[in-house]
């Protein structure tokens, strides 16, 4: 049975791999009670660069799962195509990954991606389950053997983390998370899972691992906090006061069905899932189930929080918008990904009804020319305050 599961806990002490008693620190508040009708871009990032991707059949990217940065490399994870491609800051395609097979250096199915800069490595989370090591270049290196079902990986300097799968085999995982020392092998279970944190599915494929630069991220469904992550343990840093969003007793009196769960979360506009966070130098940005944005201001405590889908500057009046994608490997960075088809869209419309050309932002318009429906996606990489 799921009931309400969230309030503000505290990860027990038994699960934190430090060598001494740390002292217990309550996390951080953030309420969701101030909401606004949009947030500006300015607010936000103190700049944004867009990055035209090369559109060519041998890089052609079908969907974007991911995107990772470390040595002005761009890696984007497509989960469709089990590729990951690389391009440079300029958007030229420098190479792609897509050893698919089942020999040596081969694998059937790509799960996950993150990059270790402590060992200047890219690593490929892959199914048979194993942790594929590449250079940052994309050449293959070997491959770690895992038991297990697992979903996400990220990395520091000492560690590995691997997210497991909340239902496998029709069996719940006893913990979330599983850290590996890097240098000895140890494996550790993290964060214990009991019937009000595990919904019947995990509703699949969504990242719940966040590497922000210096610092790691963890987040899971029917749980209002956001776990930090280092030295191979895992604490509350954040919780996060749902208000009127959250799940009500009443509703929560039996396990729920993924559809059921997903629909009925947007219809009542209930979060269950805190999810694409992101800590800058002076906001920590997150969204939830319902595609929302909110924004922490750690300097004043405050909190910005819209339920509006923000697009800036490319999004259009007629409800199409840009979604963001925190740029995993680094501290400061998320990415706009814009579908050409706004552009073309845009281009359409303005040439069929003039008088509608106010309704679209100038940047919109500038750019409607020159794409098709075949190009990749525009990314905006914007640099959070």
């Amino acid at each position: 049975m799921i009931r309400n599961a969230f309030n503000v806990f505290f990860v027990a002490l038994s699960l934190l791999s430090c060598a001494e008693p740390a002292a217990v620190v309550a996390p951080t508040a953030i309420s969701l009670d101030s909401e606004r009708e949009k947030i500006a871009d300015t607010t936000l990032f103190s700049s944004m660069r867009e990055v035209r991707l090369e559109s060519a059949p041998d890089c052609a990217i079908n969907s974007i799962n991911k995107v990772l940065m470390a040595d002005s490399t761009l890696y984007i994870m497509d989960r469709r195509q089990k590729k990951v491609l690389l391009f440079g800051l300029d958007g030229r395609h420098r190479g792609t990954i897509a050893d698919i097979g089942h020999g040596r250096g081969e694998y059937v199915d790509l799960v996950d991606v993150a990059v270790d800069r402590h060992r200047r490595e890219l690593l490929l989370l892959v199914y048979p389950q194993g942790i594929m090591h590449y250079t940052l270049g994309g050449k293959f290196k070997h491959k770690d053997e895992l038991d297990g079902t697992f979903t996400n990986i990220c990395c520091d300097s000492t560690h590995y983390y691997l997210r497991r799968e909340t239902f496998a085999n029709m069996k719940q995982a006893d913990y979330s998370l599983m850290s590996v020392n890097k240098t000895t092998g140890e494996r550790r279970d993290l964060l214990r899972l009991d019937a009000e944190r595990a919904p019947f599915c995990s509703l699949g494929g969504d990242s719940r691992l966040y590497d922000c630069g210096g610092r790691l991220f963890f987040t899971r469904y029917f749980d209002s906090n956001i776990y930090e992550l280092s030295g191979g343990g895992a604490v509350a840093r954040y919780s996060i006061d749902l208000g009127k969003y959250a799940f009500p007793e009443s509703e929560m009196k039996k396990r729920f069905e993924c559809q059921e769960l997903y629909s009925g979360a947007i219809r009542r506009r209930r979060i269950y899932a805190i999810t694409k966070v992101k800590a800058g130098r002076r906001y920590v940005m997150f969204s939830s189930n319902l595609k929302n944005l909110a924004m922490f201001d750690t300097k004043t405590g405050r909190t910005f929080f819209t339920s509006s889908h923000p697009g800036w500057p490319y999004s259009v009046a007629f409800g199409a918008s840009c979604d963001y994608v925190p740029v995993s490997g680094t501290d400061d960075k998320v990415c706009l990904v814009v579908p050409p088809s706004l552009f073309t869209s845009a281009e359409h419309i303005v040439a069929e009804h003039p008088e509608l050309r106010g309704r679209f932002s100038g940047r919109a318009l500038e750019l409607a020319g020159s794409f098709s429906e075949s190009d990749n996606p525009l990314l905006v990489i914007c640099t959070l305050k």
